[in-house]
């Protein structure tokens, strides 16, 4: 990794919050459209021990991105609550769920 990527890896982890078994990126509003986009996240979500909430709240994800970020949470048992809201933004009508 260049010194850079490294730099904007840590500014965006300051900005991650953690606590009482929630992990959140709320507010972020970053845009995850492919697993790749959603890297950060999958990572975060996979070294997060005893994850019981997850908050993407503010942040548009795609299709790709959001079999990674399940891919990863599919290893959480103690996971109970995800806050998914105001997360289309941005998207196309086709990329909407029912």
């Amino acid at each position: 990794m260049a010194s850079e990527d490294i730099s904007q890896l840590a500014d965006s982890l300051a900005k991650t919050k953690v606590g009482g078994g929630e992990l959140s990126f709320k507010g972020r509003t970053l845009k995850l459209n492919t697993a790749q986009d959603a890297e950060e996240v999958v990572q975060e979500i996979e070294r997060f021990e005893g994850l019981q909430a997850l908050r993407l709240e503010c942040n548009t994800v795609g299709v790709e991105a959001a079999k990674a970020i399940a891919k990863a949470l599919e290893k959480k048992p103690d996971l109970k609550r995800c806050h998914w809201s105001d997360m289309f933004t941005g998207r196309l009508r086709s990329e909407i769920p029912p």
